[in-house]
């Protein structure tokens, strides 16, 4: 008996095999890879938010004209981490 006939053996668990990595490969394509144009998230909070960042950072993004969603929640992230900032000194 080889690894082909105990895997032949057992249909369910390779199709199940293969829904999982469907959709991890999914989820793992629309955070890290898709890049969404910068309208999707709200140009007014993409600005709000960038007006925090270096400025180089704040030109590659606008000419980039998208992000993905990673990118989107490390940089929101960022911001609120800074306004939280800005607010205890106050």
């Amino acid at each position: 008996m080889n690894m082909f006939d105990t895997v032949a053996a057992q249909p369910q668990l390779v199709l199940a095999a293969v829904a999982l990595a469907l959709g991890c490969g999914y989820l793992l394509w629309q955070v890290l890879f898709r890049r969404l144009p910068i309208h999707h998230f709200g140009t007014h909070q993409v600005i709000e938010a960038l007006r925090w960042e270096p400025l180089a950072q704040q030109h590659r993004l606008a000419a980039q004209g998208s992000l993905t969603r990673l990118q989107w929640f490390l940089l929101r992230r960022r911001h609120l981490i800074r306004l939280r900032t800005e607010l205890r000194i106050r």
